[in-house]
């Protein structure tokens, strides 16, 4: 029998969560207000197997800090501050350099600059990631039928929400 979309979405984000593991650091723990946030993040691949991610509109995306995958959540009082965001439009199919593959056990990393948020002197940020992988294959790029990489089907989909650790605003 078939499975239904809301099973096949959990399933999906149930793989996706045993496989990838992100991390979030921010370059330094003490941040000026008005000054720019850096982070690391690493991705790690826990599975078997290679895998091969299209990075948009994830952590791994090179123009994620401006796209509203990470927005600070004050640690005292529960709220959100996010910077501002940009909206456009991708051409597609995407490009090669859209993709990253991670080997079995292997991570990658990339560093994100965040734009100016308005945080608060003397208060305490986490900050956090979250989206939706648009598509993670089980294999090496070079293995995925051109087909499936341009129309960005046969993969696997679903939610992600990672957090970093404790940033100062002094």
């Amino acid at each position: 029998p078939p499975v239904s979309p809301l099973g096949e979405e959990s399933r999906r984000a149930m793989d996706l969560s045993s496989t990838i593991h992100v991390s979030i650091e921010p370059v330094s723990n003490s941040y000026q207000v008005e000054e720019p946030i850096t982070l690391h993040v690493v991705l790690q691949n826990r599975a078997s197997h290679p895998i091969t991610i299209l990075t948009w509109d994830s952590p791994l995306d090179p123009k994620a800090g401006i796209l509203g995958v990470f927005y600070a959540r004050d640690a005292q009082y529960d709220t959100v501050v996010r910077g501002d965001v940009v909206n456009f439009s991708r051409k597609l199919p995407p490009t090669r350099d859209s993709f990253v593959e991670v080997g079995s056990h292997q991570q990658t990393e990339t560093w994100v600059k965040l734009p100016v948020m308005q945080l608060r002197t003397g208060r305490g940020y986490l900050i956090e990631a979250r989206g939706k992988w648009k598509a993670v294959w089980n294999g090496r790029l070079g293995d995925i039928d051109k087909e499936s990489l341009d129309s960005m089907t046969g993969g696997l989909s679903g939610q992600f929400k990672y957090c970093s650790a404790m940033l100062n605003v002094t």
